[in-house]
């Protein structure tokens, strides 16, 4: 029995040791095999083009990790999307989904993120029905982790642009077929609405779960200057039909008066601007 102990241990680092080798002689032509697949794929497949920079695959556990990609949007939404830049991202398959004939990855991290967007609000006739289980199961991702993402997001309703930029977020998202849970830090948050102001300098953070019927907000957070917003509870719904059953809300806030007298003299001027 310790014989074969012995053996087996060994085995395992006769075999890690062959897969260095193999990965060191032929890492230029899988770094170049892998980054001509991706491409092909997204041209065929995707509404973006992915351009990586640079592969590494190790073998013993196995992982990909894409250095300095960037993702170009095609057609339509290249007047929606910039080019995003991310600085590396690595990924572990699951073998479990592998053996059955599925691609699923048990993990996604990526790293250094810049998304700019420009969405026009309004005009876009009744939102579908949504099924969370459906949408899940559309994602081959079972865990999703994103640091220092950058986010440049401008909307534009009629004659209104409303601006925010969001620095230094943090996202975890587990994706378990039937829930999503998610968690999301974000270090300053600025909004605008034309040259008006509304937040600067804010952090926001939350954590929460949510299923077709059930939403449980374990925190959210909302701090700015010396105000700030902390809430917590739960829902019972009906995502597919759009059907709010319960809600269960706790909510304790903090004012600056500063602050209160902004958004007074901005809601003011606006009235005055456009008397009903």
């Amino acid at each position: 029995m310790k014989r074969k102990i012995i053996w087996g241990v060994v085995a395992f680092f006769l075999l890690a040791l062959l897969g260095a080798a193999l990965n060191s002689w032929h890492s230029d032509r899988l770094d170049a095999f892998v980054r001509l697949k991706i491409e092909e794929y997204s041209k065929s497949q995707l509404p973006v083009d992915i351009l990586p920079g640079k592969t590494e695959i190790q073998l013993l556990p196995f992982n990909v990790k894409i250095s300095d990609i960037k993702i170009v949007p095609k057609k339509s939404l290249a007047a929606k999307i910039k080019p995003i830049e991310i600085s590396h991202i690595q990924l572990s398959p699951s073998f479990l989904h592998l053996f059955l004939g599925k691609l699923q990855l048990s993990y996604l991290h990526a790293d250094t993120v810049t998304v700019d967007l420009n969405l026009a609000l309004g005009g876009s006739g009744p939102a579908p029905e949504t099924d969370l289980d459906g949408l899940l199961r559309l994602v081959p991702i079972s865990q999703l982790q994103i640091e220092h993402l950058d986010l440049n997001l401008l909307l534009r309703e009629q004659e209104k642009t409303f601006s925010i930029h969001a620095r230094d977020i943090f996202l975890l998202a587990t994706n378990d077929v039937s829930s999503l849970a998610l968690q999301v830090k974000v270090a300053a948050l600025d909004a605008s609405r034309g040259k008006d102001q509304l937040v600067r300098d804010a952090q926001v953070g939350t954590h929460m779960f949510l299923t077709n019927k059930n939403l449980i907000l374990s925190e959210l957070k909302f701090k700015e200057g010396g105000a700030f917003i902390l809430a917590s509870g739960s829902t019972q719904h009906n995502l597919v039909k759009k059907v709010l059953t319960s809600a269960n809300i706790n909510v304790r806030t903090q004012f600056d008066a500063e602050r209160i007298k902004i958004a007074y003299d901005l809601f003011k001027a606006n009235g005055e601007k456009n008397p009903s």
